[in-house]
């Protein structure tokens, strides 16, 4: 009866997992799977495969909605703020270690060998924050050329008229403005995972 009863909770902990893993990755298929699909197609069947590969979608949002250029300025925007965020870090840490305290010796001799991969983490948090603000790009760029990419993302929707949503150029822009992120999660995965799992369980 026990080993029923520990294959029952497996299995339902599998379903249970499968169903996280496929909310999680529905976005990324949706995405995927609707770029390369024309406006009366999307529509149609928003979930199926694509009647064909055509690229021609991805090269039009990439060339109306200004995509490469965007792309650029909010990798400057994020480079930026992350020198920002590191180097204020540093000079608090540079104080620290000016300092004779017990204190500071404790801080960088255990704790903060300790809390490499949370560090990581929140670097990689902060990238992907301010790779997806919106709020503050458009308080203080506006409408102009140097926007970033969920301002283009924002403003393309103009460009259907007043009551359209051109999603044949809107889902390929998203898309390609989330691949620099997916990559980066991708190479620093396993320091991210680490961060998270020693914030969370104390050993």
């Amino acid at each position: 009866m026990n080993g029923w009863k520990k294959k029952a909770v497996k299995g339902l902990l599998g379903v249970v997992l499968a169903g996280i893993a496929g909310y999680t990755l529905f976005p990324l298929y949706f995405m995927f799977v609707n770029s390369f699909k024309g406006q009366s197609e999307i529509v149609g069947n928003p979930l199926g495969m694509p009647q064909s590969w055509d690229l021609s979608y991805i090269r039009n949002a990439i060339e109306q909605i200004n995509l490469l250029q965007a792309l650029m300025y909010t990798l400057l925007g994020t480079v930026a703020s992350l020198f920002l965020l590191v180097t204020v870090s540093a000079l608090a840490a540079w104080v620290m270690v000016r300092s004779k305290s017990k204190l500071s010796q404790v801080f960088f001799r255990i704790v903060f060998p300790l809390v490499k991969s949370t560090t990581v983490t929140v670097i990689i948090l902060n990238t992907m924050w301010i790779w997806n603000d919106y709020l503050l790009p458009f308080l203080v760029i506006g409408n102009t050329k140097t926007k970033t990419l969920t301002l283009e993302l924002f403003y393309a929707r103009s460009l259907a008229g007043q009551y359209g949503n051109p999603w044949e150029l809107v889902i390929p822009a998203v898309m390609v403005s989330s691949i620099p992120v997916i990559l980066l999660f991708l190479a620093l995965q396993k320091h991210f995972i680490s961060g998270v799992s020693d914030g969370a369980v104390k050993s």
